[in-house]
């Protein structure tokens, strides 16, 4: 069976599971053997519920999982996912919308904060390069 319907199945099988997304070379269909799957989850509990999915995903699809929280990921990761992302579990009607919304709007409202962090810390790097090392 291939390893997206195996994480649907065992993503399916977890009601603490809200929304699962899986995301990066496995959603763009880039994926090598040895790629890991990236998926992206709204689950109850705390850290200790995320590694024990991780876990259990890795043990069930025989791969190597990454699984990050869709409400901690930083914007530019949380619009990546929603950019590019295929819907494992959708428990609650429009939870994948409301999400890819959110993660839209707040990339849009960092974005320009990001560019210039950015262009600071190139300024900060190329400093540093022309003056050697302190």
């Amino acid at each position: 069976m291939p390893p997206i319907e195996l994480l649907s199945r065992v993503l399916a099988d977890v009601p603490a599971v809200r929304l699962a997304v899986l995301f990066g070379s496995a959603a763009r269909g880039q994926a090598g053997s040895r790629s890991d799957l990236d998926v992206g989850v709204d689950l109850d509990g705390g850290p200790e519920a995320l590694s024990r999915l991780a876990v259990r995903l890795g043990r069930e699809t025989g791969h190597e999982v990454d699984l990050v929280s869709l409400r901690e990921a930083p914007p530019l990761l949380r619009f990546e996912i929603a950019r590019d992302g295929v819907v494992l579990v959708e428990r609650a009607p429009n939870a994948w919308a409301d999400f890819r919304a959110r993660a839209m709007t707040d990339w849009w409202d960092w974005a320009p904060t990001a560019r210039i962090m950015h262009a600071a810390a190139l300024d900060r790097l190329r400093t540093g390069l022309a003056h050697g090392p302190a």
